[in-house]
């Protein structure tokens, strides 16, 4: 042990002379850094994951799914993750009385339900019809199949996609998330805007439609970027390039042709969030944003 000490301080001493071996003692002692993490590798994992559980502790959660067998599965898998307190709904209806009631911190709920659907529940929250917060962060359960679901979700402002059936590992990264987004409502003109009652959802053949939104406006390809006459910089960046603020020029839309959002939508953090969740869904790669 103590010959290596010597050798290390050689080493150290050279490299005040020798940029090179200080290089290869740095490189070295990374390594042993390194080999220390892993053998430690378990207690890093456990360190991360208390760091996530306490960052959503004692949070009130309601759980919304007409399937009783599912929710109470989810509701135990939610409870299980920390301290949290699981309210559970089997309607949407009852949640908006339990959310009238009860103060809540998060909202769970599936979509497909009789009665309200969960994109009806979410619109009625964002609109202000409920004693909720309007940015109330909510998750929705989901199958990333229902890509109507999903555009008509990012267009009410959700937090983030559950995939069933729910992970403990999931779940905890997706509410950590969820609750820590920065949430800034938007019109109620726009929300009511936002279709919800979908023919997938009804059991019908989805129908996709193809909206041409005022203003809306044809710009050739161009990697540099390029003007237009009011002097507005619009360029063209990949789905990892998006930042809050940027405006869309062009459409997203899903690869089966659903558009995701709209020409003129200027994108929140969320909404750049959600693109990047669901990256492997969308069907362009590069768009064209205004800045």
């Amino acid at each position: 042990s103590l010959n290596l000490k010597r050798l290390d301080c050689r080493f150290r001493l050279r490299s005040l002379c020798h940029p090179i071996i200080h290089l290869i003692v740095t490189d070295v002692e990374a390594r042993s850094l390194a080999q220390s993490n892993l053998l430690a590798g378990r207690g890093v994992v456990t360190a991360l994951n208390m760091t996530l559980e306490q960052a959503i502790e004692n949070l009130n959660i309601l759980l919304v799914d007409d399937e009783s067998f599912v929710r109470k599965l989810n509701a135990h898998v939610l409870s299980g993750l920390t301290q949290q307190n699981v309210f559970e709904s089997d309607s949407a209806r009852n949640a908006i009385t339990i959310l009238n009631k009860q103060p809540i911190n998060l909202l769970i709920t599936d979509i497909q339900m009789p009665e309200m659907n969960g994109l009806e529940l979410m619109k009625e929250i964002r609109c202000g019809r409920t004693s909720a917060p309007t940015a109330l962060p909510i998750l929705v359960i989901t199958s990333y199949s229902n890509t109507e679901v999903l555009g008509s979700s990012m267009g009410l402002d959700v937090n983030g996609f559950l995939v069933k059936p729910i992970s403990p590992k999931n779940a905890l990264e997706k509410i950590n998330i969820a609750i820590h987004e920065r949430i800034a409502p938007r019109s109620i003109m726009t929300y009511e805007r936002v279709m919800t009652d979908l023919s997938s959802l009804s059991g019908g053949a989805s129908q996709v439609k193809t909206t041409e939104y005022p203003g809306s406006i044809s710009i050739p390809n161009s990697p540099t970027g390029i003007e237009s006459e009011a002097k507005v910089k619009i360029i063209k960046v990949s789905l990892a390039e998006l930042k809050p603020g940027m405006k869309l020029v062009s459409e997203l839309h899903s690869r089966d042709g659903v558009t995701l959002l709209a020409s003129g939508q200027l994108l929140t953090e969320q909404m750049v969030n959600r693109i990047i969740e669901l990256e492997s869904l969308i069907g362009e790669k590069e768009v064209l944003v205004e800045l």
